[in-house]
């Protein structure tokens, strides 16, 4: 059971300002939340993401670099083709999702 005094902490406050803003207060946040909550449960490239969303292609590698730049998305490096998922960050984090 996480303890009162480990949420406390100066960087659980961190965390929930990070995902307080890429999930509710940005403008992108609510395609953001959805690209997480696919990706927990599947593999995917940008390609496959937009057109399972209908979204752009280049809309949708914006939103998989700001995931990626704050540590919870990974991708498969394989170039062109790569292969999104969650990071650990994201998992440890996840009830704050």
């Amino acid at each position: 059971m996480i303890s009162m005094r480990l949420l406390q902490t100066k960087a659980d406050r961190e965390t929930k300002a990070r995902f307080w803003y890429l999930f509710a207060d940005s403008k992108g946040a609510a395609n953001r939340r959805k690209l997480m909550i696919y990706l927990k449960n599947n593999l995917a490239n940008a390609n496959q993401l937009a057109h399972y969303f209908g979204m752009d292609y280049k809309g949708i590698r914006f939103h998989l670099r700001v995931l990626e730049e704050n540590n919870l998305l990974k991708n498969s490096d394989h170039g062109y083709n790569d292969y999104y998922f969650v990071a650990p960050y994201f998992e440890i984090n996840e009830e704050m999702f």
